[in-house]
């Protein structure tokens, strides 16, 4: 069963590699939510504004790009509840 988001939801990615990370990009489905290039140890945040997402199934997903030019990313599932 997909989690359930309202309001603001923070989300968190932990990202690492043998090069300096550049980015780390937040998006819901093919849509930017934001591009985080500071971090705090290796994990990046940002908020994501659910109450301005369509009621419904969204995936959520994030992209780490290295100074190498490689990528790894994650996604999960989640519902926007009002």
């Amino acid at each position: 069963r997909n989690a359930c988001a309202s309001g603001r939801a923070q989300l968190t990615a932990v990202a690492n590699s043998s090069a300096l990370i550049s980015s780390v990009g937040f998006y819901d489905g093919a849509r930017l939510i934001a591009r985080v290039r500071q971090n705090e140890f290796g994990v990046y945040r940002t908020t994501w504004r659910a109450d301005r997402a369509r009621r419904g199934k969204h995936t959520l997903r994030v992209v780490a790009s290295d100074l190498q030019g490689r990528e790894a990313s994650a996604s999960r599932p989640i519902r926007v509840c009002r």
